[in-house]
């Protein structure tokens, strides 16, 4: 990658016309740069991404409120232009011509990795028909951080994004999702999430659902337990903040060797500090095993 001066894309074309480069090399101004932000936690921003956004002449945000918020945190002074649902489409066509003509521009969602349920899908696809080149930064995601935080079986998983509004539209987004064997991640509105797990225990009440909220930040929380479990207890949980929310797979059906499956008891217990009977009820509706079989490993164990 070629390091380019800090005074833009002006004193980046002098510098090239003026040592008589090739014009191939011009075309690396023409980049993209999709550009991931902290979540939460402000400390969570590279290095690489401030030195990216310095440099940069226009940095396209959802909301350049909060954009602004954390560039002067780290004191980078940059241009910014709101670009989100309703108008991205309208100001693409002058965005490419800016590119073209050798501007250096980043795209920013207002937390984590742009283009994941935020705007700029449709410009990236424009800027490969174009020949221009997007470069990707790469730093948080709460997709990934909530993966990771939940226990849930990390591979496969499914991101599914934001959960429909309506009731008949998300029946149908989970009778879906629901089939899937892996882990499915899904961002909901934190005012729909008691609805939601309503839903869930009607149509899944023994599978196994993790809620995260706010994650790297202070009040950071993740709890898991049955559907339907949840739903009853639904009222507990505080209606603030940012939310994910993780499915497990459906039942497994393979043979789990008694070893296996006195290690997932235990885990179940230490982990959520839930009773024997508790870990077992859990568990049996989770995977296809009987009760009967899960209490005599524990009282031989």
């Amino acid at each position: 990658m070629v390091a380019w001066p800090s005074g833009k894309a002006e004193a980046c074309k002098a510098s090239i016309l003026s040592s008589n480069l090739s014009a191939t090399l011009y075309t690396k101004l023409m980049t993209l740069y999709v550009v991931s932000t902290p979540i939460g936690n402000l400390q969570d921003f590279t290095f690489r991404a401030k030195e990216i956004l310095s440099s940069c002449d226009l940095v396209l945000c959802e909301d350049t409120r909060q954009t602004k918020k954390l560039l002067d945190h780290y004191h980078i002074k940059a241009k910014l232009i709101s670009f989100f649902q309703h108008n991205e489409l309208q100001k693409e066509d002058e965005i490419i011509r800016h590119l073209q003509k050798g501007l250096l521009i980043a795209i920013v969602s207002d937390a984590g990795t742009p283009l994941l349920s935020d705007p700029g899908l449709s410009l990236v696809q424009r800027c490969h028909k174009e020949g221009i080149k997007v470069e990707p930064i790469p730093g948080p995601s709460a997709i990934l951080a909530s993966l990771v935080l939940s226990g849930f079986c990390p591979i496969p998983f499914q991101f599914c994004g934001f959960i429909p509004k309506k009731q008949s539209e998300k029946r149908i987004f989970f009778e879906s999702l629901l089939t899937y064997s892996g882990t499915s991640i899904c961002f909901e509105s934190i005012h729909r999430l008691h609805e939601t797990l309503e839903l869930l225990a009607k149509l899944v009440p023994q599978r196994i659902i993790g809620i995260a909220r706010e994650i790297s930040k202070m009040h950071e929380t993740f709890v898991s337990n049955t559907a339907k479990n949840l739903s009853e207890q639904k009222d507990s949980i505080p209606l603030k903040g940012e939310v994910v929310l993780l499915i497990s797979g459906k039942k497994e059906t393979e043979e789990i060797s008694d070893e296996e499956l006195v290690k997932r008891l235990t885990q179940l217990q230490s982990t959520h500090s839930c009773t024997k009977k508790e870990a077992i009820e859990i568990l049996c509706h989770a995977i296809t095993i009987s009760k009967k079989r899960l209490y005599n490993l524990l009282l031989n164990d």
